[in-house]
């Protein structure tokens, strides 16, 4: 199919979903088409989204004898095209409105669910969708902008979104803001990056972990760039008061109070290991909410992998059954090995990735988790020969990385790994380093000397190396391609570099960021 859009032939239309939900989604190397959004949720995906709704904060209450009165929910573009609506769905029915649908299945507006029918009060929502999801459905964005001053409307005691406007407001105009733009500021509840751009840029600045102290800096780079506020006559501003810092504050104090973060998982091929984009969004959302708070949310994943049995499951227990039917299991490495080079980078992401997890939202990856993939891919308890099948890969490169990133969890204070465990870290790094070189730099090794350890690579270990730490979600250098390594920079640098990319994102970054959310 490639090559025939190249050539300018025609390509078979096919729909875009995961194959397991929808096989026709099979063969894959079609046109893909979508649906009409204005449609988007429909009433049955409204109902699904109801009840799950309904599952997630009647447990709430079971547990904590109240309701919640302010959660966050991260919307991307992708998930919604998957499962039709239902993520929006459960954020109308928090709120207590509900779509309006006309004789043709189009959602003309959005109506209030009277008190006495509602089994709750109304529930503040802050909704942080991504650049994505902006571009794809800026009509859904408006609806729930819609929903939101509806809900806000209505006059009642228990009325949580209400008050917290309330709040904010009059905070506000303490600061010299006039009372009706002070109303529309503090009911905006939808949050994320300006036009164009994508991406929280968490996932580039969590690798350099030697470039930040603690995660109250790296959450300082998600207020930089998420603080756009969208609704309420806003898109993609970053308000036009002379209040210092007014955008940022209005998006901590939308976050702040939130009892949990909610994010989807509509398909079966990805989870939360295999990329980075999942915990950009929803790690870097509970970090943020923890940096305002002093304490974490809970954190949920709307399981939507199988339409009938739709679910709320905790983050932790979603993460550790993907490790164990995937990561942790003999028959999933034997597998993935056998696919060589790029075999051994994937298993090398999926410990960075857990890195990026440990540092957002610690509370979900703790030491039994490390210790595991410590114990599967170090000490080798399957006997699968994992070192050998990384230098047969021709990327022992990549087993170095995955060392290495271990024992920056322990040495940044994460993981509280015994004297034995360390000591065998330590001597597979230099073991590796002085066969192969190191695939960490100044910046993100577990020593910064260790990036000094070696001669200049050959030009062989130059692409090899270029290969096994690019940027995340950026196309490998061809095989051929010699390049010299960038100089690192320094703490400040990279941080104020990560907070200032707003708008200067390239047409190629976009592109790769639009792959997965």
């Amino acid at each position: 199919a490639f090559i025939a859009g190249l050539s300018g032939r025609y390509i078979k239309a096919g729909i875009g979903a995961d194959p397991l939900r929808n096989p026709d989604a099979l063969p894959t190397g079609r046109d893909v088409y979508g649906f009409d959004p204005s449609r988007m949720p429909s009433p049955t995906s409204y109902a699904q989204g109801e009840k799950l709704a309904l599952e997630l904060i009647e447990n709430y209450k079971k547990e904590h004898g109240q309701y919640p009165d302010k959660l966050t929910f991260n919307l991307w573009g992708v998930e919604s095209s998957r499962h039709e609506g239902v993520m929006e769905s459960q954020i109308f029915h928090l709120l207590g409105v509900k779509p309006v649908w006309d004789a043709r299945g189009r959602i003309s507006g959005v109506t209030a669910i009277p008190r006495n029918q509602l089994k709750h009060p109304r529930i503040d929502v802050t909704i942080v969708p991504s650049g994505l999801y902006r571009d794809l459905f800026g009509n859904l964005i408006n609806l729930l902008d819609d929903a939101v001053t509806l809900a806000k409307q209505q006059d009642e005691p228990d009325n949580f979104l209400r008050q917290h406007v309330a709040q904010t407001k009059a905070e506000l105009i303490k600061q010299g803001v006039n009372a009706a733009q002070a109303e529309k500021l503090a009911t905006v509840r939808l949050f994320t990056v300006p036009s164009g751009a994508y991406g929280t840029n968490l996932e580039k600045a969590i690798p350099l972990s030697n470039t930040w102290k603690d995660d109250k800096q790296l959450a300082d780079i998600y207020f930089m760039r998420m603080s756009h506020l969208y609704g309420q006559g806003f898109w993609g501003d970053k308000s036009d008061e002379k209040v210092p810092q007014l955008a940022v504050n209005l998006l901590k104090q939308a976050l702040s109070g939130s009892k949990m973060v909610v994010h989807s998982r509509s398909s079966n091929v990805y989870a939360t290991l295999d990329g980075n984009d999942f915990l950009q969004y929803m790690g870097g959302t509970a970090m943020a909410i923890r940096a305002v708070d002093g304490k974490s949310p809970e954190t949920y994943v709307t399981n939507l992998s199988d339409p009938a049995n739709a679910k709320q499951e905790t983050l932790a227990k979603y993460m550790g059954r993907e490790m164990r039917s995937r990561y942790l299991n003999p028959e999933w490495i034997k597998a993935m090995m056998k696919e060589g080079y790029s075999g051994a980078r994937f298993v090398n992401m999926v410990v960075e990735n857990l890195w990026g997890w440990q540092v957002t939202v610690p509370e979900v990856v703790d030491g039994a988790k490390w210790q595991e993939m410590y114990e599967t891919y170090v000490e080798d308890k399957n006997q699968l020969d994992i070192k050998d099948k990384f230098r047969e890969a021709n990327n022992l490169l990549a087993y170095q990385a995955m060392v290495d990133r271990m024992l920056v969890a322990v040495k940044k204070g994460y993981w509280k790994a015994d004297a034995k465990t360390v000591e065998r870290l330590e001597k597979e790094n230099a073991e590796v380093i002085k066969e192969v070189g190191v695939a960490c730099t100044a910046d993100s090794c577990s020593d910064a000397k260790l990036a000094q350890m070696q001669p200049a690579p050959t030009p062989t270990k130059k692409a090899a190396m270029a290969e096994v730490m690019p940027p995340e979600n950026s196309p490998p250098p061809a095989p051929q391609a010699q390049q010299n390594p960038k100089p690192a920079a320094n703490a400040s640098q990279a941080v104020k570099g990560y907070e200032m990319q707003e708008k200067k994102m390239t047409s190629q970054s976009a592109q790769n960021n639009h792959v997965n959310f």
